[in-house]
């Protein structure tokens, strides 16, 4: 499976709990939550199926980017992220 970050941002009007992340959260099991609106997720799905998977949870005024994970990359925050970066980010 290949690492990605899925962000997106939310509207100011929008209320509750995201579909973004509800769906995230459902259809990808190796999902960790970063932010409110970013998920490290893992998966053997090229970007753009991933995009069409979530697009529906999105409605049509969200702003949403998958992008590919690799090494080299920086970056420190509580140990079960960096966990989850370690267990999935490779070096090529």
């Amino acid at each position: 499976m290949r690492p990605f970050i899925v962000t997106f941002n939310l509207l100011p009007d929008s209320s509750g709990r995201s579909p973004v992340a509800v769906k995230i959260e459902k259809d990808y099991p190796k999902a960790k939550k970063v932010t409110e609106t970013s998920y490290f997720i893992a998966s053997d799905q090229e970007p753009g199926v991933i995009y069409d998977d979530l697009k529906g949870a999105l409605g049509t005024q969200h702003d949403i980017y998958i992008i590919a994970l690799h090494c080299p990359y920086f970056g420190y925050g509580p140990s079960d992220l960096n966990q989850w970066v370690s267990d999935n980010v490779q070096w090529d």
